[in-house]
């Protein structure tokens, strides 16, 4: 499945961040989940699905749940489109 960066096409409004799981929190849970959006007829995402884990299933969610709600710019025609959701706990 060919997608396109999210970066060529971006977004309609800037994305809401995922919701940190506590627990994923406590114990240092940190990576990127790649997240691939289905655009079909507009902006919003008709499908989601998880391309690459971050290592954590709390925050493989967490990247799921928010990638749902975020607003795209719509490529013209129907297009997998790969967002990577970062989880950091601190700055570097």
């Amino acid at each position: 499945m060919g997608a396109i960066p999210v970066a060529q096409i971006g977004y309609k409004q800037p994305p809401q961040p995922p919701i940190y799981p506590a627990a994923s929190r406590a114990r240092g849970e940190e990576g990127v989940a790649t997240v691939l959006a289905w655009l079909k007829d507009a902006g919003t995402p008709a499908a989601i699905e998880l391309a690459n884990s971050s290592g954590f299933q709390r925050l493989d969610r967490a990247a799921l749940q928010a990638a749902q709600g975020w607003q795209f710019n719509h490529p013209g025609t129907p297009t997998w489109v790969q967002i990577p959701v970062r989880f950091q706990l601190t700055e570097n």
